[in-house]
């Protein structure tokens, strides 16, 4: 049987043993018969050499390496914790240089654009409405380096010549269109630094132009980065790659005017685009941690430092102290270890004592093994003092070896148990030996036979103590129960099986059960949708029906009192914005079941998105940091605004509960190469406009991901969303001939991705009003097919006022009729929807049919479905929103006319 150390017990006797008998034998007269100083000297060396004396020694030693070690990891934390403190204030200082930097960029580029377009009309003073205290003076320089407009003039008759400096030269001779960033000048007029950003102007021939250039005044930049904390002797600075400083923070002495290219920042920057360096400071001498990051697609470098005597004051008084303490504890430290030598010197005279114990154990054993011969089970005893181990014949050939051929010691029975029973062997010993009291301890493990094989073993013994209550033996029998465990092994196997052939049966009855209930609840699912779109499709169709007889007869009134006829103006204008107000409530509930008309007009992409932000600032929180990136400058799409306005809103407050504890939000436009659509065609300027939310929350499992869009699928608590709007968002954007797409997974946020078609804005309709009679109206007839006899009545007189003929008919089968007479008309206007089973897609292709040379125009206060839409859009066929003005009804017909 193995056997573990029993602590200082063990260690006692084993040393006092090899101190008495240095061979190993048996101790004789010789050692107490040896003279008294030779006995006085081996005392004092034996117990010098004990292991507690270099334990003492190795603690001390210890000591020391721990304090060094902790020294060196509480250094290196607050080096890390500066470093990340620097990178932060870095990279907010960087963002809000990108920031200002590109604001003021895009200004020149839109002023660059309008010079473009007509160089001889351009004037500096459409470039007002962007100054500020940001950005206070915009210049025009001419190509020969002469200042032709500034917002800010020069003095009367003082000529500014500006070809010699470097923003000038450097887009003089280059054909590229980079944005210049001058080093920080002081203007002679103002006495104020400023740093000057320049692009360059072409003309219509090609030819250099000049260029447009834009000032930002340091003492803007340095409200924000005064706002930084980096203590009383760190410093802030922005670079540029040329190596002058733009701006500075926390040197104390003035920095001259000369380029510093071959600092450390420099040669840092040019290995890696952000990092983390100690230096001193290169005008001040100051030792610092410096973190720097270059600025996005710009020519520029920021640098945060923080003062090495205030990141490491607080560390450097701590060090001295754990000095002082970790000597005063050497000193205790050696005082112990010398009592103990003392105290080991008088232990060695126990030795002859340990040495009668020891006979009278061999004689117990003697005895044992007489009686482990006299029965069947295997006997094996451990002394624990002196790691011997005792195993009987039976033991022995429960494995298949002869006497004497196995010599047992604690590793070598160690090495015979099973690899998967060894720990559990090590540990259940160590319990009992631990454990107080006299308990049996009782075991089953294998054990690797002579010949390889391992067998099932069951062992049982029992801990001897002394009369201190120390373990010095452990003894037990061995019995070999294999043939039962593996009888037991088989019979596991088999309920094994029988669980596994009922849990796969239980499976794929779950699964069967589970598909069941999925395909019910997308049954229900699908018909609750149905109901929802007819309920919001038929109330929208019926109340626009009555905003288009409202809206009518209030717009008659409103003639009628400019002509002088007894009017309540007061009442009209009321009526007006009730009607105004029911078609918005019209509109609300067709976006609600996907199927409203979208009131799109041209929309500036960037612009409509700076406007949002505007108002969400507040909504969004201080711990949501935007990130706005926009390069769709001048794209512009066709939407309803305040749809696409709702629809970011929706997706941004979206974004800000995902991060309930903060985070970064990323708004970004850019512009693509447009997708081929299926049928072939592409966006009418070859162009996608890409918007992309992103953020920084705990993102979305792939099975929310999938569901996201769903109606009335939510994942926030206590009912706090509705599930409706991102469907609603997603209704939108296809009806806008867009596409949206989710990317999200847990823990690496969410990005919203809505691609939409870029138009020109020349293709787009311009809707013009009409006061009086239309100029193509004169002998022209009109065919008015409407159901509701209101809305006929009011549509059949705004055709007469504005000097039409009419044909009014009630439903498809009057105009059919109508359609085949003699009679005689130009033009037929009728609803989508009809009754009595003929609906205006079936007027219209009859009348195209019949009457090929007669124009049709459709109406509808309901969506018509996908199918006529598209028919519609193929067929060239105008199709108004109920209600309309009278102006819209009278472009609508001058178009069809004029077609």
């Amino acid at each position: 049987m193995s056997s573990n150390s029993v602590g200082p017990v063990s260690d006692q006797f084993t040393a006092s043993a090899w101190a008495a008998t240095p061979s190993g034998a048996e101790a004789g007269p010789a050692l107490w018969s040896a003279p008294r100083q030779d006995r006085y000297w081996r005392q004092w060396l034996t117990a010098t050499l004990q292991p507690s004396a270099f334990l003492g020694v190795a603690l001390i030693a210890f000591a020391w390496i721990s304090v060094a070690v902790h020294l060196s990891l509480q250094e290196k934390a607050i080096v890390r914790a500066a470093k990340q403190n620097a990178s932060n204030l870095a990279r907010t200082f960087e963002a809000y240089i990108y920031r200002a930097i590109k604001d003021t960029d895009a200004i020149l580029v839109s002023l660059q654009a309008s010079y473009a377009r007509s160089p001889e009309q351009f004037d500096i003073e459409s470039a007002r409405p962007y100054l500020g205290d940001f950005v206070p003076q915009i210049s025009l320089i001419g190509p020969d380096g002469i200042l032709k407009a500034s917002t800010m003039p020069p003095l009367p008759g003082q000529r500014v010549d500006v070809s010699d400096r470097g923003q000038f030269l450097a887009l003089k001779g280059s054909d590229s269109d980079d944005l210049v960033i001058s080093k920080a000048m002081v203007g002679k007029r103002t006495g104020i630094s400023s740093i000057w950003l320049s692009r360059r102007l072409v003309n219509k021939d090609g030819a250099f132009g000049g260029i447009i250039s834009a000032a930002i005044y340091t003492s803007a930049l340095s409200r924000f980065y005064n706002s930084i904390d980096v203590g009383n002797d760190g410093s802030v600075a922005l670079w540029g790659l040329d190596g002058y400083m733009r701006a500075s923070r926390g040197y104390k002495r003035e920095i001259s005017d000369t380029g510093h290219s071959d600092t450390n920042l420099f040669r840092y920057a040019e290995a890696s685009p952000a990092g983390f360096f100690q230096s001193r400071g290169y005008f001040d001498n100051v030792p610092r941690l410096i973190s720097y990051r270059r600025v996005e697609s710009l020519p520029l470098v920021v640098s945060v430092g923080l003062a090495q005597r205030e990141v490491f004051g607080e560390y450097w008084q701590q060090r001295s102290h754990y000095f002082i303490a970790t000597s005063l504890v050497t000193i205790i430290a050696l005082a112990i270890i010398c009592f103990n030598i003392a105290r080991q010197r008088r232990l060695s005279t126990t030795t002859a004592k340990m040495l009668e114990i020891q006979g009278a154990l061999l004689q117990s054993k003697e005895r044992s093994q007489l009686i482990a011969e006299t029965v069947s089970e295997g006997i094996w005893d451990v002394n624990l003092v002196t790691n011997e181990h005792y195993v009987s014949k039976r033991w022995n050939e429960i494995l298949g070896y002869s006497d004497d051929e196995l010599p047992l010691d604690q590793r070598t029975f160690i090495d015979l148990v099973h690899p998967g029973d060894r720990a559990a062997v090590i540990d259940k010993r160590r319990e009992h030996l631990a454990a107080k009291g006299r308990q049996i301890l009782t075991l089953e493990f294998r054990l690797r036979c002579k010949s390889g094989d391992y067998r099932w073993v069951q062992t049982r013994g029992a801990l001897i103590r002394d009369e201190a209550n120390r373990p010095i033996r452990l003894i037990g029998t061995m019995i070999d129960i294999n043939a039962h465990k593996l009888e037991q092994a088989a019979l596991e196997e088999t309920n094994k099986e029988l669980e596994r052939r009922v849990a796969e049966h239980t499976a794929r009855l779950s699964q069967e059960m589970r598909m069941r209930e999925a395909a019910q609840l997308s049954l229900l699912q699908a018909q609750k949708m149905e109901a929802v779109g007819k309920l919001a499709a038929g109330t929208a169709h019926d109340f626009n029906n009555l905003l288009a007889v409202i809206s009518g007869s209030l717009e008659f009134i409103d003639r009628a009192a400019r002509k002088g006829l007894p009017a309540e103006p007061e009442l009209i204008d009321a009526s007006l914005r009730a009607s105004r107000r029911g078609r918005d409530l019209v509109e609300r509930l067709l976006a609600f079941s996907q199927q409203r008309p979208l009131q799109t007009q041209p929309t500036l992409v960037d612009q409509l998105v700076l406007d949002t932000l505007r108002l969400l600032q507040r909504s969004l929180g201080e711990s949501i940091e935007t990130n706005v990136q926009l390069n769709a400058s001048g794209a512009v799409v066709a939407v309803d605004r305040g749809q696409f306005a709702n629809a970011l809103v929706n997706l941004a407050l979206n974004a800000r509960d995902a991060m309930p504890e903060g985070g970064e939000l990323t708004i970004a436009t850019e512009c693509r190469p447009a997708k081929q659509a299926e049928n072939g065609a592409g966006s009418p300027s070859a162009d996608d406009i890409y918007l992309t939310i992103r953020d920084s929350g705990h993102g979305m499992t792939e099975d929310v991901r999938r569901r996201a869009f769903e109606p009335f699928f939510s994942t926030k608590p206590d009912n706090l969303g509705s599930g409706l709007g991102l469907s609603m968002v997603y209704g939108f954007i296809e009806q806008s001939g867009g596409h949206i797409e989710i990317d999200s997974a847990i823990e690496r946020g969410t990005t919203v991705t809505i691609r939409l078609p870029r138009v020109d804005i020349a293709l787009l309709p311009h809707r013009t009003e009409a006061d009086s009679t239309s100029p193509n109206a004169k002998q022209k007839t009109v065919m008015l097919v409407e159901d509701d006899a209101d809305v006929r009545t009011v549509t059949a007189a705004q055709l007469k006022t504005l000097g039409y003929r009419v044909y009014a008919v009630a439903n498809g089968h009057e105009a059919l009729d109508l359609i085949v007479s003699p009679a005689r008309f130009d033009v037929v206007l009728t609803d989508m929807v009809l009754p009595a089973g003929i609906d205006g897609i079936t007027v219209i292709k009859e009348t195209m049919r019949v009457r090929p040379k007669t124009g049709v125009l459709c109406m509808t206060g309901y969506a018509p479905t996908q199918k006529d839409l598209k028919w519609l859009k193929v067929q060239n066929i105008a199709c108004m929103n109920k209600p309309f003005s009278m102006a819209q009804l009278s472009q609508a017909l001058d178009s069809v006319i004029a077609e």
